[in-house]
């Protein structure tokens, strides 16, 4: 059997360089998706109360919600879904 051949600590740093720069693009990637997907649920959350049609959930049963829900909602939704990301990350 043929020995393994090791890795030399720069080309370990640049392993170790290349996963950290691809984790940081897949959760910036990972957040954008989500920020978008939100906004989109929320705009339409948002038209659905203007229309006065009561939004509908998995269930197709009408949900209640109130129907002052403003634009600052939306924002301090947005903001809070990322509020931990820093405790979560190693």
């Amino acid at each position: 059997m043929r020995p393994h051949k090791t890795m030399t600590n720069k080309q370990q740093e640049e392993v170790c360089r290349i996963f950290e720069t691809f984790t940081t693009g897949m959760q910036a990637a990972l957040q954008a998706a989500v920020k978008n997907i939100l906004t989109t649920v929320l705009q339409r959350q948002q038209e659905c109360d203007q229309r006065n049609v009561p939004a509908v959930n998995q269930h197709n049963h009408p949900q209640k919600h109130n129907n002052q829900h403003t634009e600052s909602d939306n924002e301090e939704i947005l903001d809070n879904v990322f509020a931990d990301q820093g405790n979560e990350q190693r």
